[in-house]
C-alpha cells in the first residue's frame, strides 16, 4: 500500500491481536485511526494466526507490520529474553522504512518490552519525533518479584539500564494509578524531569453495545441461586491460582453453593486442568480461551468476576481485567496485597467490588462465604455501576484523547 506524506503514528507492541480479535491496545488503534490519524503497527508475528500474513497487511484497517519472530511468548524465559534483545533491531529497521514514506510524528510503546528504546531512541534523534510510553509492566522489578530474576545479574543490568533510558527519552510515561506513579519516582530518583513526564493513563476499553444473551445454548447461571465466580485471563506466574484450587478443594464437601470457572491460557494452564480431575473438584471448571465478543457474552452469565495476583510483588499492579469484567456488567473481587491500589483507586470509587487481602489466607477467603448469603440482585446493581464507570472513565476514546493531548 502506497504511503502519503502526511505525519503518523507508530505502535510498538510486543503482541497484537490477529485480524477479527482485539483487545485493549488494538481498541486504542482503531479509535486512532478512525479518529483521522495515519496509525501503523510493528509487532511480531502471532503464530496462532490461521492464514500467513504478509510482512505488511491491512488487518481490520489497520496498517500492521509483522516481524517474522512468532515465538516471543516463550514458555523459554533466556528464548524469550534474546529475542526481546533482537526484536528493537527489527523495529528500527521498519520505523525508519515508514518514516521514509511516511514522516513520523508519534512514537506509542507499551511495556513489556521495555527493550524498545533501543529503537525508539535512535528514531527520536533522527526525526525529532515524540515518545508516549505506556507503562503497564514495570520492568525488571516484576520479574525479580516473582524470583525469575536475580537483582544485580546481567539480565538484570540490561533490563534495568533499558528501564533507566526509556524514561529518560521519553516524552510522555502513562501510569496507571497513584501508587504507580509514587514507585516510579521513588525508584528513579535521578531523573529531575521524570515526575512532568508522568500523567495518569487508566487501563481502557472500547463499549460496544451489549451483547446478546439469548443464545439457544445460553445458560444464565444468574438465575441459579448459586453463587458462580469467574476467573478470567492469564494463567501465568503473576496469577497465583493454587490459592483457589486450595480453597475449593477446602470447601468442595461443606459448601455446595460457591462454584468457580475458570477461562484462560498460560503455563499453569496443564498443572491447572489435571489438579481439578485429580482433586475431583466438582465445584470448580476450565475452559478454554475465548475471542473478545464471545467472552463478553459468556462471563455475562456469572456472579462476580475474580482477580488475584502474586502476594510477593512490591510493585503496585492494576490489572486490565478489571474493566473486562466490568464491560461484561460483573463486579470485581480482588485478590491482592498492599503493594496494589487497584481497589481504592479503581473498584471502590465506582462501587462495583470488593478486595481481599492475600496476605491474610486463609482467613481473609470467608468474604466469599458472606457474598454467598447475598441476594442476585445486589451483584445485578453493583456490576451495573462497574459498566457505567467503564463507559464515562475507562473507555477507549478517553485514552486516545488523553494520548494525543
Amino acid at each position: 500500500m502506497r504511503m502519503n506524506k502526511k505525519g503518523s503514528i507508530v505502535f510498538l507492541s510486543i503482541r497484537f491481536p490477529i485480524e477479527g480479535d482485539s483487545d485493549m491496545y488494538k481498541d486504542l488503534m482503531i479509535e486512532l485511526n478512525n479518529s483521522g490519524e495515519k496509525v501503523f503497527i510493528i509487532c511480531p508475528n502471532n503464530k496462532k494466526a490461521k492464514k500467513k500474513y504478509k510482512f505488511f497487511d491491512l488487518e481490520d484497517k489497520l496498517r500492521v507490520f509483522r516481524i517474522p519472530i512468532n515465538w516471543i511468548n516463550s514458555k523459554n524465559l533466556y528464548v524469550r529474553g534474546i529475542l526481546e534483545l533482537i526484536l528493537p533491531l527489527s523495529q528500527l529497521a521498519i520505523l525508519l522504512y515508514i518514516n521514509f514514506s511516511s514522516k513520523i510524528n508519534l512514537i506509542i510503546s507499551s511495556t513489556p518490552p521495555i527493550t524498545s528504546v533501543f529503537a525508539i531512541a535512535p528514531i527520536k534523534l533522527i526525526t525529532k519525533a515524540k515518545w508516549n510510553l505506556i507503562l503497564r509492566d514495570i520492568t525488571p522489578q516484576n520479574a525479580v518479584d516473582l524470583q525469575l530474576l536475580r537483582k544485580y545479574s546481567p539480565g538484570w543490568l540490561i533490563l534495568r539500564s533499558s528501564e533507566y533510558l526509556s524514561y529518560l527519552f521519553a516524552d510522555r510515561i502513562g501510569c496507571m494509578s497513584p501508587k504507580n506513579k509514587s514507585y516510579i519516582i521513588k525508584e528513579n530518583k535521578w531523573i529531575s524531569s521524570l515526575s512532568k513526564k508522568i500523567y495518569m493513563l487508566e487501563n481502557w476499553l472500547s463499549v460496544s453495545q451489549e451483547a446478546d444473551l439469548t443464545s439457544k445454548n445460553s445458560i444464565d447461571l444468574k438465575q441459579s441461586q448459586d453463587l458462580n465466580l469467574l476467573l478470567a485471563g492469564t494463567i501465568g506466574r503473576a496469577q497465583p491460582v493454587e490459592y483457589l484450587i486450595e480453597y475449593f478443594s477446602k470447601i468442595k464437601s461443606r459448601q455446595s453453593n460457591i462454584f468457580l470457572s475458570i477461562i484462560g491460557d498460560g503455563i499453569k494452564t496443564k498443572w491447572l486442568t489435571k489438579k481439578i480431575i485429580s482433586d475431583n473438584l466438582t465445584n470448580v471448571k476450565y475452559f478454554k480461551k475465548k475471542k473478545k465478543e464471545d467472552y463478553i457474552i459468556f462471563a455475562k452469565k456469572y456472579d462476580i468476576g475474580l482477580v488475584i495476583l502474586d502476594p510477593r510483588f512490591t510493585i503496585p499492579n492494576i490489572p486490565s481485567r478489571i474493566i473486562s469484567y466490568w464491560a461484561s456488567k460483573l463486579p470485581v473481587l480482588i485478590i491482592t496485597n498492599k503493594s496494589s491500589d487497584a481497589y481504592n483507586y479503581i473498584i471502590k470509587p465506582a462501587n462495583a467490588g470488593w478486595e481481599i487481602n492475600i496476605d491474610n489466607y486463609p482467613e481473609s477467603f470467608t468474604l466469599i462465604h458472606q457474598l454467598a448469603e447475598k441476594p442476585k440482585e445486589y451483584f445485578k446493581e453493583m456490576g451495573f455501576n462497574g459498566f457505567c464507570a467503564l463507559k464515562k472513565l475507562y473507555n477507549a476514546d478517553i485514552a486516545s484523547k488523553k494520548i494525543l493531548s
